[in-house]
């Protein structure tokens, strides 16, 4: 028999007998085939299609999203799930009443453009420090109804996000491809956002009817990771009926990266 080569980008690698080589993401807890003698990746092909991407020429990358979600069905399950949305602490005067809803001058996200409506939540509220950089958070208690909104379930867990789909989003939490291409730091240089790649996957889920995308957070650790929710569209405009209670001060982190 061949050989798997399990590689963590943070814990080293682990050989198992087959013949594919995987990577798993420590900040993320994404895994993704790269290498299979038996069944060939498109490892090289998206990587080449990101490079064209980022030297202006959108449309193979696009045809290949396009394609990997027009065959995504997997709907994130359940009745309601509990989220938090968070504000750094010395923010607290922009916040009209006890609430804190979608930012009221809306930035550029890695799923979302600065023109459009979008509200990103968490699962685990310990992490809302290292994804606003501030060690003070104001929190939001959110109670989403799943079973009500079409929301991707783009998480590790899922084991029905195919490879080639897997590859593409493993590759744009990292900001760089498997062999090391900084994309993120490509476009910024050419004046650009540096979520362009992201953004743009998260355009056709938005094009084909998702109302969000159920996704791992970028600022974990091997053991120690998290899940964001991002929502966008019109469901957004009932994030009033989904807020419990007022916000409250929050100053526990997770275990230092």
């Amino acid at each position: 028999m061949g050989r798997t080569i399990c590689a963590s980008l943070r814990d080293g690698i682990s050989v198992r007998d087959d013949q594919a080589v995987g990577l798993t993401d420590g900040k993320t807890g994404r895994s993704a085939i790269h290498s299979d003698t038996r069944n060939p990746t498109e490892t090289i092909l998206i990587q080449s299609h990101i490079q064209t991407f980022v030297a202006g020429e959108p449309a193979e990358m696009g045809t290949s999203i396009d394609n990997l979600v027009a065959a995504f069905s997997s709907v994130l399950s359940g009745d309601y799930g509990t989220f938090y949305r968070g504000l750094d602490a010395a923010s607290r005067y922009k916040i009209k009443g006890g609430r804190i809803g979608p930012a009221l001058k809306p930035s550029d996200g890695r799923y979302n453009t600065r023109s459009e409506k979008y509200i990103y939540l968490i699962d685990d509220p310990a992490f809302l420090s290292f994804e606003i950089g501030a060690s003070k958070v104001l929190v939001q208690e959110y109670k989403i109804p799943l079973s009500k909104t079409r929301i991707a379930d783009l998480s590790v867990n899922n084991t029905e996000v195919e490879n080639s789909l897997s590859l593409i989003l493993q590759m744009t939490e990292r900001g760089k491809t498997s062999s090391g291409f900084e994309f993120e730091n490509h476009l910024q240089q050419k004046g650009l956002s540096r979520y362009l790649l992201s953004q743009s996957v998260a355009r056709v889920f938005k094009q084909r009817g998702w109302q969000g995308m159920y996704v791992p957070g970028v600022h974990g650790k091997p053991g120690n990771t998290y899940r964001n929710l991002a929502l966008f569209g019109t469901c957004v405009n009932d994030w009033k009926k989904w807020a419990i209670g007022n916000y409250y001060e929050y100053s526990g982190r997770a275990e230092s990266r």
